[in-house]
């Protein structure tokens, strides 16, 4: 089994001194290895709570070779884009079975790769291609958030994130929002607000193999819709979560973490200069600041909240000064107008009396 495992791990190396693979040949190596990872986690385990040490150490050379070759080999293969929709909600419908089946981070992380990788091999179809991961990724992040005996982990998440960055705000951003409203603990909620604020950073990470697609340019003009669409719920969340001095989210544990998306979003949200409905839902956020920075014991914390405050407060005069220039410019429009159509009124009834 180890030395098909090694030429199977040929194909995936020489592929890169050639042409790329045809998707059918990757996304049918998929699923039995994946399959047969699972079975070989449980195998081990199990023999491990038996101490078959001879048993084991042979299951788990395989278990290492065949999660090698998933993570550094076909999660890293190029592919066209234009893969089969059909094909890929097959696998990647199969790829959340097999992540359910076994409670372990590294499975999880394996499963999470090829989830990304199938999302990368419908990437130069458009709007069909975010429809797929939304297929399963929405369903994820409540299960995840919700689910007290879920066998699904954040790092289903953060490896969308790391890895396709523009999809990831599109797909994600509203999901996980919800998240860190209605998370069923601080820690959900906590994780939910360090993944938006990965979501929300002006400078994020770049996409690997995507960026010079055409596609990637729509897909990054739709992301940064999706944020700016998303702000006034994320601002919501935050007011909830800081506003309750008493919760855990505002022990220093947490609130470090949530503050700091706290300014990623009014980062952001410096690029939205003009958008009422945006600072309207930030105004909201200088109570409950202040609130925590009063009553937080932390030096760290009250420097942070008032960073945060005077963010917020030079935000919404640079806000205030784009709307009247905005009005003074429209005033200005209006005022031109009217004068030049009577001109040219006056100069029609001349012609029409010389006639």
């Amino acid at each position: 089994r180890l030395r098909c495992l090694s030429l199977l791990e040929s194909v995936f190396v020489s592929h890169k001194r050639s042409s790329l693979l045809s998707n059918q040949v990757v996304l049918m190596t998929i699923l039995p290895l994946l399959r047969t990872r699972s079975e070989l986690v449980k195998s081990v385990t199990s023999a491990a709570a038996e101490r078959k040490e001879n048993c084991t150490s042979e299951k788990k050379a395989i278990l290492d070779k065949i999660t090698s070759l998933l993570e550094n080999k076909i999660c890293k293969t190029q592919l066209d884009g234009k893969a089969n929709l059909d094909a890929c909600n097959t696998v990647a419908s199969q790829v959340m079975v097999e992540m359910k089946k076994v409670q372990n981070a590294a499975h999880c992380k394996c499963c999470s790769c090829l989830l990304v990788l199938l999302v990368k091999a419908v990437g130069q179809q458009g709007d069909e291609s975010i429809s797929f991961a939304r297929s399963f990724y929405d369903s994820a992040v409540k299960e995840w958030s919700t689910k007290r005996n879920t066998k699904l982990q954040v790092n289903v998440f953060d490896e969308l994130v790391n890895r396709h960055q523009s999809i990831a705000r599109i797909v994600l951003v509203k999901t996980i929002i919800e998240a860190s409203t209605e998370g069923r603990n601080a820690y959900i909620k906590a994780e939910s607000f360090r993944i938006l604020s990965v979501l929300y950073n002006i400078q994020p990470p770049k996409d690997t193999h995507g960026d010079e697609d055409e596609n990637m340019e729509d897909a990054a003009v739709q992301s940064n819709a999706a944020l700016q669409e998303s702000i006034p719920a994320f601002a919501a969340s935050l007011e909830n979560a800081l506003g309750d001095t008493d919760s855990e989210l505002t022990k220093a544990k947490r609130v470090k973490d949530i503050v700091k998306s706290a300014e990623r979003l009014v980062k952001f949200a410096s690029t939205c200069y003009g958008n009422e409905s945006v600072w309207n839902s930030l105004k909201k956020l200088q109570s409950p600041v202040q609130q925590l920075a009063e009553a937080s014991g932390s030096n760290a914390v009250k420097t942070i909240c008032k960073t945060l405050s005077t963010a917020i407060e030079d935000g919404m005069k640079l806000h205030k000064e784009k709307v009247l220039e905005e009005e003074e410019a429209k005033k200005k429009m209006v005022a031109v107008t009217p004068s030049s159509s009577k001109k040219k009124k006056k100069k029609s009834k001349k012609k029409k009396g010389k006639k």
